[in-house]
């Protein structure tokens, strides 16, 4: 079939507009409505098992306030369930530029130290909106899973990494919309903790 020089550029378009869009909702994008489609949005509609997440941010949690890369950052604990007060975005001294640039003003970020005690895959998960960045001294990890629901009170989203054991790692959070949030690390498999 011959195609005019006008139908090969649209054609074109069509093409660069639809691989744009499938990068823009990849893994790494953390697009809030990827997994979502028509079906319910509350937490039971979630494709993995996120009973521990919903119960660590559900139930009592340890108060602490994210750091804004001037000092020291607090440590949060993996099966542990916190209370992240976060810094205006402005304010902040990111160790290296997050992943998804945005305007901070209006916007909410901190930072966070993560050590996990065996080597395997974990969730970072959030009761609010905000982007995830884990990095690894300069190096920025590239997350392996996400999901996100905009009806669930307790889990607004969460996003997984491949760890190792003894290593230290900083939980970035930028772009937030709220000031105040729940955040949990939660092994993906559940495995046993030692």
């Amino acid at each position: 079939m011959q195609y005019s020089k006008r139908s090969r550029t649209l054609l074109l378009l069509v093409a660069t507009s639809a691989f744009a869009l499938h990068a823009s909702t990849s893994a790494f994008g953390q697009s809030p409505h990827e997994h979502e489609g028509g079906r319910e949005q509350g937490c039971g509609s979630y494709e993995r098992d996120v009973g521990m997440d919903l119960e660590l941010l559900g139930g009592d949690r340890a108060d602490v306030t994210a750091g804004d890369g001037a000092g020291a950052s607090p440590d949060i604990r993996v099966g542990e369930g916190y209370t992240v007060r976060l810094v205006p975005q402005e304010e902040m001294e990111f160790p290296t530029e997050p992943t998804r640039h945005m305007l901070a003003e209006g916007a909410f970020g901190g930072l966070m130290s993560i050590e996990v005690p065996v080597a395997g895959s974990y969730r970072i998960s959030l009761t609010k909106a905000s982007w995830v960045d884990l990095a690894a001294g300069d190096e920025m990890l590239e997350s392996t899973d996400f999901s996100g629901r905009h009806g669930c009170e307790h889990l607004r989203k969460w996003v997984s990494y491949e760890l190792e054991a003894g290593r230290l790692y900083t939980l970035m959070l930028s772009g937030g919309t709220e000031q105040v949030l729940g955040a949990a690390v939660v092994p993906a498999d559940h495995q046993e903790m030692e």
